[in-house]
């Protein structure tokens, strides 16, 4: 008798529990397979591993069969045990008093064994489904626990319930250690009131205002019985009915018609004068014939000898992967070889290629690099295109690099006129990068001819091969220098670190040290490593990687004040928001040692050319969505990562990397890191697919090489519904098509209009420009004593900037690079109010207005109410000078202090995390501004007492914030009647002038 496999055996028992079915993936994990199994009904996903993909499965399979009984036994107790008090929601009082002590005795067991749980939030209309997840190694499986419940808080800890049951079943937790003693109504109150009450005040006129209104439009809110509301019992403010706005026609856009005469590719229009006008095919190709002998060819790299086949295999295929080394010459030659073939072939006019890069500093440096190979000045056959700067190059017979980011929007025009895609760097697998993939299968699948190169020096080639239905590859060795490899035991012991501690504590001391090392003991460490390099005879440059912009300045600070290496070297920091002619600086040859402090910017793509020295902290910055907010957090890059940095020193003579990790850690790296599709929020790309008219989302992020998690799908959907982007239907509104044609988030974008409807439009766009670019604030000790000697006042940072334009210099002069921010974001804010312009918003409202240019009290209060849509959920309750608590209840940090009132909200930009969390850029809100525009949760939970978001104890008169939340629909439709009002020229009604004017009134605190 043959043994059932374990794969037939969870087809059995799911099919048994009526559970659907198994789904199975594979992806390579060093030398071995790797498969996940995914059961989408209970939210199951684990991995196995095995030397063949039949294992693997097998292995994944087994393990989820295991986490499948667990959660229909723990289903069982629970229902067994308790079927009301802690699995339904007919007994909220009940259930909060055992969930909680269940919580606690699991997170003790947790913390016990530095366990941490992950939470997945999902808000519905009239409740809140939590699962939570955590790993349990001793079963070595994944277990997830779901609550359903009107408040977060409850939610958590009928979770906790389970996961009690669970762990007390297994013998993890003992019954006997573990009784349960009760917990009365007032002990919940106290717990639930760590922070204190905020005053929300609405002025008599603002009070007034709104009864006239909710008047007129013959709207009547109910009595809130708030003697019959408590914590265990709130009762919801927010109205159930909402705004459900109507949607706009769109035709699939998604469309590439190859090259055609008359046509310049480059700007979508016809061409109306110059050399190339009305030109013939054959005088065309003459004359690009002409010019291309005119060129020399660069037969250095290891590239060439695959010339033929390249140009052979493309001609041959609508997609093709090259595999080339570092230093092998594909990002610079592929797209030559491909011109220089069309033009010798009489073929010229039916070339033009876009090459897309990740970064727009690689776009430049590479479009520059290979017109100095072609001794032509940029714009002639090559030319760049990034975000608010380009230099086209002739029509015919060209080839513009770009950012990831041009093209996708270009192919909301369509792609008329162009041949030839080349995506280069495609390993780094940002979410631009996979929409742009799952864009050209598209076009392909549609009957495009299109030709599509993907390139990079460390992709799974498999992987894209698969993807693109077995496309072939071509492997190009690269041309690298040997370079020496020293990890941080080493680097300790010859820097002499060590040398208080014995030998065979190294270890330990490594553990103490480096798996939590401090950025001031990595900055220590670098600067020696550099004090070394400089006792003997440097013979190139140093670059060295950080994870981000305040590291950075960190660094150069220190490295500033060592009179050795000032006096010998040269610092050039290398970042997005260094100028363009800053950035130059870097790539030209210096009478002292240059010293490059770079984030990954410079890890691929870019190449410079003298250094021999790279000093690697082996951590990125990464973004990563965590209860619908979306932080950075410095996380330890992947080996493909670390050995395309090693890379950088060994590009044209021989060199040495220092990895501040030791071999040990280097081993336990990821292989590639985790794509962004998979990490990221959808919100932005699914509104793109919905303006491109290409499908349903859903359908669509499927065909990704790594398709999202559908809840992951869903709750970007939901957030666009709740933006008026996408209707009830998900189908495309009129402010959703204008929020797509903006370069800033969607979030950003509605709050740029609901700012111009409220007549604060130029100066919002201003504050959106800059927080878009990123921070234009330099954290370190002066940060303090700078914003105070420039803004007066801390209550906004935002605001800080936007008072007078001398401010503006005189703050970016004390942070030396951070001007070019500055200046970029003026451009920015010109092309986010073209944008409202081209969308039919008349040109008053953009017209120069004294009372924008020096706002009143009035108006910057009005703009902190609109600033807090942008930012929403980055929100804090200040509780002391440093410390917030955020919206998820977790603690963070303002490291430079804050000049503020205890017990006030404040909205932030971004949340960093590393050892803690650190939140950057604040300004002081109203909680007004919270009911009226953003909080997805606003309950009365006693007299004069409101709870906003489950976290934010706010003072009122319940009837009183019940009118005011009852105006939301109404806002929403006054946003979305403005956005077709500007379409079709009528004006406002009577009421909706009268709603704006009360917006006013009620944000003023």
């Amino acid at each position: 008798m043959v043994a059932r496999s374990k794969i037939d055996i969870l087809y059995g028992l799911l099919g048994q529990h009526k559970k659907g079915t198994a789904e199975y993936r594979y992806f390579n994990s060093g030398d071995q397979f790797a498969c996940t199994t995914i059961i989408k009904s209970m939210s199951i996903e684990v991995i196995g591993k095995g030397a063949t993909k039949k294992i693997a499965r097998e292995v994944s399979a087994e393990r989820a069969l295991s986490v499948v009984k667990q959660n229909l036994k723990n289903k069982s107790a629970i229902s067994d045990s308790s079927p009301t008090k802690y699995v339904t929601c007919q007994n909220q009082e009940e259930k909060n008093n055992g969930g909680g002590v269940y919580l606690m005795h699991v997170n003790s067991w947790l913390q016990t064994y530095r366990r941490k749980p992950y939470y997945d939030v999902n808000n519905r209309k009239n409740d809140i489904l939590l699962k939570m997840r955590m790993f349990v190694p001793e079963l070595n499986i994944d277990v997830t626990f779901e609550g359903e419940a009107q408040t977060l808080q409850i939610a958590k800890q009928i979770c906790g319930q389970q996961a009690y049951v669970h762990l007390t079943s297994n013998g993890f937790i003992s019954q006997d250690q573990a009784r349960i003693p009760s917990i009365n109504v007032v002990d919940m109150k106290k717990t639930s009131r760590r922070i204190p009450f905020i005053q929300a005040k609405v002025t008599e006129s603002a009070l007034e205002l709104l009864n006239k209104y909710l008047l007129t439009i013959n709207k009547h809110p109910d009595k809130v019985p708030e003697d019959d509301a408590s914590i265990v019992k709130p009762i919801e403010l927010l109205p159930v009915n909402h705004f459900d706005p109507k949607s706009e026609i769109v035709s699939s856009k998604l469309a590439c018609e190859g090259p055609c005469p008359n046509w310049n590719p480059w700007a979508s229009c016809p061409i109306s004068e110059g050399l190339w006008y009305n030109t013939t095919k054959e005088t065309v190709s003459n004359i690009l014939y002409r010019l291309e002998k005119r060129m020399v060819k660069n037969n250095n790299l290891p590239i060439l000898a695959q010339k033929d086949k390249i140009i052979e295999t493309i001609k041959n295929n609508q997609v093709t992967i090259i595999a080339g080394g570092t230093g092998s010459g594909k990002s610079t030659q592929v797209v030559q070889y491909l011109m220089e073939e069309f033009i010798d072939t009489g073929e010229g006019i039916n070339f033009a290629a876009y090459v897309t890069e990740p970064r727009r500093i690689a776009a430049i440096s590479l479009a520059k690099r290979v017109a100095s190979e072609r001794r032509e000045k940029l714009g002639t056959s090559v030319g760049y295109c990034v975000r608010l700067d380009h230099s086209f190059p002739r029509p015919y017979g060209s080839v513009v690099f770009c950012t990831t980011g041009i093209l996708l929007k270009r192919m909301h025009s369509g792609l008329k006129g162009i041949s030839h895609i080349i995506i280069d760097e495609v390993h780094e697998r940002s979410l631009e990068t996979d929409f742009l993939l799952i864009l050209v299968k598209k076009l392909i699948q549609e009957g495009s001819s299109i030709k599509v190169i993907l390139m990079s020096a460390s992709m799974d080639t498999s992987v894209f091969s698969s993807y693109y239905d077995d496309c072939p590859v071509i492997d190009v060795e690269g041309k690298v220098f040997p370079v020496e490899t020293v990890f941080l035991e080493e680097i300790l012991s010859k820097l002499c670190l060590t040398q208080n501690y014995p030998l065979q504590c190294l270890d330990e001391y490594i553990d103490k040290r480096v798996f939590h090392l401090p950025i001031q003991e990595a900055n220590y460490v670098i600067e020696k490593i550099i004090m070394r390099i400089l006792k003997g005879t440097p013979k190139g440059s140093i670059l060295v990687f950080m994870p981000g912009w305040f590291e950075i300045t960190q660094l150069k600070e220190i490295l500033e004040k060592n009179p050795v290496i000032s006096e010998r070297g040269t610092i050039f920091p290398l970042h997005s928001s260094v100028t363009k002619e800053e950035q130059n600086k870097v790539f030209l040859p210096s009478t002292n040692l240059k010293i490059i402090l770079s984030t990954n910017i410079a890890e691929s793509s870019i190449t410079i050319d003298d250094v021999s020295y790279v000093i690697d902290s082996c951590r990125q910055k990464e973004a990563q969505k965590h209860q619908n907010v979306i932080q950075l957090d410095t996380v330890w890059i992947s080996k493909s990562s670390l050995i395309q940095r090693r890379g950088r020193a060994g590009r044209v003579k021989r060199g040495i990397c220092f990895h501040l990790c030791t071999m040990d850690h280097f081993e336990l790296l990821p292989d590639n890191s985790v794509p962004e599709i998979l990490r990221l929020s959808l919100d932005n790309i699914i509104l793109q697919i919905k303006a491109l008219g290409i499908g349903e989302p859903a359908d669509v992020l499927r065909m990704a090489i790594d398709p999202p998690q559908e809840s992951n799908i869903d709750e970007a959907i939901m957030s666009l519904r709740t933006l008026g982007a996408i209707n009830d239907q998900i189908e495309l509104t009129r402010l959703g098509s204008i929020l797509s044609k903006f370069p800033v988030p969607p979030n950003f974008g509605k709050a740029i209009v609901l700012g111009t409807v409220l007549g604060i439009g130029p100066i919002v766009c201003e504050i959106m420009s800059m927080i878009s670019l990123g921070s234009p604030y330099s954290t370190n000790e002066s940060e303090v004593q700078t914003k105070a000697s420039v803004g007066g006042t801390r209550t906004s940072d935002h605001i800080t900037l936007n008072k007078d334009p001398t401010h503006a210099e005189k703050f970016a002069s004390a942070l030396d690079l951070k001007l070019p921010v500055l200046a970029l974001a003026t451009r920015v804010k010109s092309q986010l109010i073209e944008t409202l312009r081209a969308s039919g918003f008349p040109d008053h409202l953009f017209s120069e207005n004294p009372i924008l240019n020096e706002p009143s009290q009035e108006v910057l209060d009005l703009l902190l109410a609109v600033l807090t849509t942008a930012l929403y959920p980055n929100v804090c309750y200040v509780k002391d000078k440093k410390r917030v608590v955020t919206i998820d209840g977790s603690l963070a940090i303002f490291p430079n202090g804050l000049e503020v009132d205890h017990s006030c909200l404040l909205v932030f930009t971004e949340k960093i995390v590393s050892r803690n969390s650190i939140c950057r850029e604040s300004s002081v809100i109203s909680s007004i501004a919270l009911m009226l525009f953003c909080s997805r949760s606003v309950r009365c939970v006693g007299k004069d007492h409101i709870l906003l978001d489950d976290r934010f104890h706010i003072e009122m008169d319940a009837n009183i914030a019940c009118k005011i939340v009852s105006l939301r629909p109404h806002i929403e439709s006054l946003i979305n009647n403005t956005c077709n009002v500007c379409l079709t020229s009528d004006v406002l009604s009577e009421e909706e002038f009268m709603l704006v004017d009360l917006l006013i009134e009620l944000c003023i605190t």
